[in-house]
């Protein structure tokens, strides 16, 4: 077949657009038809119309806004290569039969005379006022001006011509020549030829915006060629089955080839180069193989990728490609962080629209089939759903043991090669969070609020334990928050509270430094300072400030507490203290004399905390000694 997707000509600058968005090119295609008045084999595309040849004897155009067909009574000797004129006023027809090229008026369907370019034209493809033909039964291409029918230029290039595209400035022009192991490429300006040496001979070429030829060769292979230097840029790729007609379009720095007649009952969409972020160390990557399509020979596609129009030679459609097919989705509810101690796997749903297949889940890549690990397998029928099971050992832990996040993709194909992905991720985290800082309690009636610092960074929220001396504990879960109110405690008992963090994974980070609360209904003055840690009688009898309250609270802290009998004394006293504080606050003649019980207390508490208990003691012993002296020698005088 001929290059469809160029244009030919020997004089001019032709303009190609640029597909703006490699998310155009299917992975998923969705395979719909037009009806035609006949069977199809060469195509043409415009903005309005899509024009077919039949290679028997009639040609058509359908209006792709109305649908409307239209096609002329006359007889064509076997049309093969067809072309529309840019003001869509004309179709073109390259008659195979008859060794000539007749244009059609759009307007009336009547045809115009004919201009004779040699033998068994095939390849046809025309820019402005220039059309350019393959003449496949010799060893020529030729150049025709439209306004005077007159073939401005011959060029010979190798035996049986037929493939022909044209660089996008019109100063080179690439031929795939079906008799010859080789392609020619012509120097406009001088009409010059080159041979490019090929493993095969070839049937079509495409040019891309990347620099790049692609020859399909009749061996079932694709070459692709570079337009600077005329090398082969790698090896041949090979696809099976016997190509008939090639499409090539660019998207940041790759291309998307797609090839007819390979297999024999379908399409062949090929990356090239393949991208080594996606499959590293991969050959170039057949993207997808859609089926189902008989007698497929050319193709055409939208300039934009949207659309792609295949000729079929049996019967009387032309089958449309754009995306659909297999839609997997992934469902909620599975766990998105493993690892080998606390969450070891998950099993992952996904559920398919009304179409089916084998499904495939792969560990890596980007979504193009192959690219990563396999990880299971198997058959989904239509609106359905299936489950997999994805464990951390699946998983590859680096040598740091940091944390690593995998993407895995769901892949469904039915039966005709339509595939459609879904993607999702999941951590591999066996990195546990830090510690929690600055908690603060404070108690309530049978509660205790908590406090703490948010901790940034994988973090999915707080664990709170609580604890008291009597033996009493409980572990609460709390969301992603800083502060967490503890209830349904017993009042006027002593509780110890520690915070850790949780990360998504469930690794537990260390515990926070412990705090103490005393939860109770009394809200005297005496156990709002007990609240604080400080001690509830004295508090009533000397104030929250003072300094024996300060020294009593120290010498808990730091003697009493030290020891189990005086952890059961102070549990006690937080037990029973705060009813005599209240008794005491009513009665100033009660709470004198407490204090005045207590001052000895506090002084010799003092004594201890400052180490100076002994030599107190031996001060006394000596003071005592002089007093009992003086008082001996006065008995002995009398």
């Amino acid at each position: 077949m001929t290059g469809r997707n160029a244009l030919i000509i020997l004089a001019l600058v032709c303009y190609f657009p640029r597909v703006p968005d490699a998310a155009a090119f299917p992975n998923g295609v969705s395979s719909q038809s037009l009806t035609a008045s006949t069977s199809s084999y060469g195509l043409a595309l415009s903005s309005k119309y899509l024009a077919y040849s039949d290679n028997v004897s009639s040609i058509g155009w359908i209006d792709l806004i109305t649908g409307a067909i239209l096609s002329p009574s006359y007889s064509f000797s076997t049309p093969k290569g067809i072309a529309i004129k840019s003001d869509d006023t004309k179709v073109y027809v390259a008659e195979y039969g008859a060794g000539c090229i007749t244009p059609v008026r759009v307007s009336d369907l009547q045809h115009e005379t004919s201009v004779s370019v040699g033998t068994s034209p095939w390849g046809l493809v025309m820019s402005g006022g220039t059309i350019g033909v393959t003449n496949s039964g010799g060893s020529d291409v030729m150049a025709v001006d439209t306004s005077t029918g007159d073939v401005v230029a011959t060029v010979a290039t190798g035996n049986n011509p037929k493939g022909i595209a044209v660089e996008g400035d019109g100063t080179r022009v690439y031929v795939a020549n079906s008799g010859s192991d080789y392609g020619t490429v012509i120097t406009t300006s001088s009409l010059k030829t080159g041979q490019i040496p090929l493993d095969s001979f070839s049937e079509d070429v495409a040019l891309s915006e990347n620099d790049r030829a692609y020859f399909v060769m009749s061996n079932g292979t694709i070459q692709a060629v570079n337009t600077n230097d005329y090398s082969l840029d790698g090896a041949p790729i090979t696809i099976g089955g016997f190509p008939r007609s090639v499409a090539a379009l660019s998207s940041g720095g790759y291309d998307y080839v797609y090839v007819t007649g390979s297999p024999s009952n379908g399409v062949t969409i090929v990356e090239f180069p393949v991208n080594p972020s996606d499959c590293p160390g991969a050959a170039p990557r057949i993207l997808q193989t859609i089926l189902g399509i008989s007698s497929p020979e050319d193709i055409v596609i939208q300039s934009d990728g949207a659309k792609a129009y295949i000729a079929r030679s049996s019967g009387s459609t032309i089958t449309v490609l754009e995306k659909g097919g297999p839609q997997p989705a992934i469902k909620s509810g599975y766990y998105s962080c493993l690892n080998d101690t606390t969450q070891s796997s998950t099993a992952v749903s996904f559920a398919t629209n009304n179409y089916g297949g084998n499904y495939q889940v792969e560990i890596g890549g980007t979504g193009i089939t192959g690219c990563g690990a396999i990880l299971a397998s198997g058959t989904i029928a239509g609106s359905s759903s299936a489950q997999f099971s994805v464990r951390a050992a699946d998983l590859t832990t680096s040598t740091y043991n940091v944390t690593r996040d995998y993407s895995l993709y769901v892949f469904v194909t039915d039966s005709i090669g339509r595939t459609g992905s879904a993607g999702f991720g999941i951590t591999l985290d066996t990195i546990p969070p830090s510690t929690a800082t600055e908690v603060n309690a404070k108690s309530g009636d049978e509660e205790v609020e908590l406090s703490w610092s948010a901790l940034s960074g994988d973090v999915t929220g707080y664990y709170v334990y609580f604890t008291t001396a009597t033996g009493g504990s409980g572990r609460i879960r709390a969301d992603l928050i800083s502060s967490y109110t503890v209830t349904n405690l017993e009042n006027n008992v002593l509780h110890y509270f520690t915070v850790t963090a949780y990360d998504c994974a469930n690794n537990e980070g260390p515990a926070s430094s412990q705090v103490r609360a005393f939860p109770g209904h009394v809200r005297s003055p005496a156990e709002l300072a007990g609240e604080d840690g400080g001690c509830f009688i004295a508090t009533e009898v000397f104030g929250s400030l003072s300094f024996e309250v300060e020294v009593l609270r120290s010498f808990r802290d730091k003697i009493i507490l030290s020891s189990i009998p005086g952890q059961w004394f102070v549990s006690m006293y937080y037990k029973y203290s705060p009813f005599w504080a209240v008794f005491l606050h009513d009665r100033p003649f009660l709470k004198g004399l407490v204090r005045i019980a207590l001052v000895p207390v506090v002084f010799g508490a003092w004594l201890i905390l400052e180490g100076a208990a002994l030599k107190v003691f031996f001060l006394l012993l000596l003071i005592s000694g002089i007093i009992f002296a003086v008082y001996k020698r006065k008995w002995l005088k009398a």
